[in-house]
């Protein structure tokens, strides 16, 4: 008896520390900004974040990360390009399993990171209550 007590505790434990709820939780923004909107989407398997994608999306479907000329022009101007900003993010993202607060600014990018991290707020939200699905915000 004292064993299946000791059992059951531990499992209540396990179960109210907060552990990620399995499934795709995807959020983008309702207005576009300067023809892209921004979008966040992140896959939760075996209660671990193991998959993230972050990018901006415009009206014909096409990735903003997929547009050369966009890359271009933004890369000479603030000396980094959204290929590597959100690879950059992705990854640290996944490194931290979600731990925002681990999430630097990077030169270049200032907006898209406080988008990243509005965004995964959001999402972690959804995450640890389970309520999987699409949404849009401000």
């Amino acid at each position: 008896m004292k064993k299946l007590f000791m059992y059951i505790f531990s499992l209540m434990i396990f179960i109210s520390c907060g552990k990620y709820q399995n499934g795709e939780y995807y959020v983008i923004q309702k207005k576009d900004y300067k023809g892209w909107k921004t979008f966040l989407k992140i896959e939760v398997k075996n209660n671990k974040i193991f998959n993230v994608e972050f990018n901006k999306i415009n009206k014909e479907n096409k990735l903003v990360t997929e547009n050369e000329e966009y890359n271009k022009k933004m890369k000479e101007k603030s000396g980094i390009d959204t290929i590597e900003y959100t690879k950059i993010l992705e990854e640290n993202f996944l490194k931290s399993n979600g731990n925002i607060n681990q999430i630097d600014i990077i030169a270049g990018a200032t907006h898209s990171v406080v988008e990243f991290k509005k965004m995964s707020k959001f999402l972690l939200k959804k995450i640890k209550s389970g309520k999987i699905g699409k949404y849009e915000i401000d």
